[in-house]
C-alpha cells in the first residue's frame, strides 16, 4: 500500500482534465460502449490518470457525465465543484464544436484568445476534448462524425464571484482551465496565468497605461488616483511582481505603475521580485 503523501502535497487535476474525462466517459457511452464510473484519460505531459465518475444521465441523442473536480492540496475555490460534459453528434465530420453550459462563463471581452461570446474554455483544455473525442469516434468506427460538446459546472456561477473572472470579462461562471491537467499545491500557476490573462485583456481593450497592485486596497486607491480609465487598466498582481513585469514587457505595454503599500515597495527597490511574505525581507 502507497504511504499517503505529506499534508500540503497532494497533486490534483485541473477543471479541464475533469471535463475531457466526462467528455470521453459520456462519448464512449454515447457511441454504445459501456456506462462504467471509471475513464482514463491522457493529459498533456504523458500522465495517464483513472477518474471517477459519479454519474451518467442518457437523454434522447446526447449522454451527460459528471465528476467531482479533486484539486489535492491546492486551495483552489473550484475544488469539490461538479464538472459536467454533455455530447451529442453533429453530423460534421471531424468537427468538435464547444458550447457553453450552465455555470460556465461567457466571454465578454478581447484578449483571452477565445471568442467572443463564447464559453469561457481555454484552448489547452479545447484541445484535449477535442482530441479524446476524435478517438473516441475512431475507436467505435465513427470517423463521418462531429461532435458538440456542452460544458457546465453545478454551482459555477457563484464560485465564480470568488475569482477575478469578472474583470477579466468572463461573465456567469467559471472557466475551465489547465495547461497541464495537474494542479500541483500551491504552485500559484492558477493565479499567475490569470495574471497574464488580466494584462492582456488591459492591452486589448487599449490601455495605454497598467496599473498593478498588490491587492484590493492597493487597487481601490489607484482607481481613485485614475477614474479616467477602464476597469481593466488596473490589475492585482499580488506578489508576482516579476511575472507581471515581464508579461507586461512581452505585450509592449507602453507605461506601468506599481501601486503597493510601502512595506511591499520596500521589497521591490530592494531588488526583489517575488514579494510574499515567506519569500523576502523587509530592509529596514
Amino acid at each position: 500500500m502507497e504511504a499517503p503523501k505529506p499534508k500540503g502535497t497532494r497533486t490534483g487535476f485541473t477543471t479541464g482534465a475533469n471535463a475531457t474525462a466526462c467528455v470521453s466517459a459520456a462519448l464512449r457511452a454515447l457511441l454504445g460502449g459501456p456506462e462504467g464510473d471509471k475513464v482514463v484519460i491522457h493529459l498533456p505531459e504523458g500522465q495517464t490518470p483513472e477518474f471517477t465518475l459519479i454519474s451518467t444521465h442518457r437523454d434522447a441523442d446526447s449522454v451527460t457525465c459528471a465528476a467531482i473536480k479533486d484539486g489535492g492540496d491546492d486551495p483552489d475555490v473550484t475544488h469539490g465543484a461538479e464538472i459536467r460534459a454533455t455530447v451529442r453528434l453533429n453530423g460534421l465530420k471531424g468537427q468538435v464544436r464547444f458550447l457553453k453550459g450552465e455555470g460556465v462563463g461567457t466571454v465578454t471581452k478581447p484578449g483571452l484568445g477565445l471568442e467572443i461570446g463564447g464559453p469561457a474554455i481555454n484552448p489547452v483544455p479545447r484541445k484535449m476534448m477535442t482530441e479524446h473525442a476524435l478517438e473516441r469516434l475512431k475507436e467505435f468506427g465513427r470517423e463521418n462524425e462531429g461532435v458538440d460538446i456542452t460544458v457546465s459546472a453545478k454551482d459555477g456561477e457563484a464560485i465564480a464571484r470568488k475569482t477575478l473572472n469578472a474583470r477579466l470579462g468572463i461573465l456567469g461562471g467559471i472557466s475551465i482551465l489547465g495547461r497541464t491537467g495537474i494542479v500541483y499545491p500551491y504552485s500559484n500557476a492558477a493565479y499567475i496565468a490569470s495574471i497574464e490573462q488580466g494584462i492582456e485583456v488591459a492591452v486589448h481593450q487599449g490601455a495605454l497605461e497598467v496599473f498593478l497592485t498588490t491587492g484590493g486596497l492597493t487597487e481601490d486607491y489607484a482607481i481613485k488616483l485614475r477614474p479616467d480609465l477602464d476597469e481593466s487598466a488596473f490589475v492585482q498582481m499580488g506578489d508576482h511582481v516579476g511575472k507581471a513585469l515581464d508579461h507586461c514587457k512581452k505585450l509592449g505595454v507602453p507605461k506601468i505603475v506599481l501601486v503597493g503599500q510601502i512595506g511591499k515597495v520596500s521589497k521591490l527597490v530592494n531588488g526583489q521580485f517575488y514579494i510574499h511574505v515567506r519569500k523576502s525581507e523587509v530592509n529596514m
